[in-house]
């Protein structure tokens, strides 16, 4: 559970920055983000947290599956790798997305304010920012929101031997 855990939370960022070069780079995308760029990406993607889940697990010296609460604890002998791991992974791959949505809104702002009233008709362009910084700020008040709802109980099944 925690390799796709975080395989998702890596594709989730990988995504936004491919989102993020085509509406600020469109022209030289494509040049960038290759089908073998992306086939690499999602293979170190995989790769890269398989090891990690199977290093994590090499000081395990105890583990039990419990049918209640569908957890199973276990007793490492080294913590600290462990604990660690995991809050700055998620911290870093939730920057990545953050900072991609971040400029991707930056650029459609500027983008906006450019355009002449000719092209923007009668609403100006209030009509198009504000529905720019609406979806700006659901998108921020969603990320936000399943941190604070799901970011304790998600650490809790990443990191179970951890009290808040």
């Amino acid at each position: 559970m925690y390799t796709f855990g975080l395989c998702s939370l890596w594709h989730l960022a990988a995504v936004s920055v491919v989102k993020c070069t085509i509406i600020v780079r469109p022209l030289t995308h494509f040049t960038i983000f290759t089908d073998r760029v992306m086939q690499a990406i999602i293979c170190t993607i995989w790769t890269t947290n398989l090891v990690i889940s199977a290093a994590l697990n090499v000081g395990v010296t105890n583990a039990r599956f419990n049918w209640i609460t569908a957890v199973a604890p276990v007793n490492r002998q080294n913590t600290l790798f462990w604990r660690s791991f995991a809050p700055i992974s998620i911290v870093i791959a939730t920057l990545i997305i953050m900072t991609a949505y971040t400029k991707v809104f930056l650029v459609v702002r500027r983008q906006v304010r450019s355009m002449p009233p000719a092209v923007l008709g009668s609403f100006g362009s209030s009509s198009i920012f504000g529905s720019s910084v609406r979806a700006a700020k659901n998108l921020f008040v969603m990320c936000a929101a399943y941190y604070v709802d799901h970011g304790s109980s998600g650490l809790m099944l990443i990191l179970p031997s951890m009290k808040p």
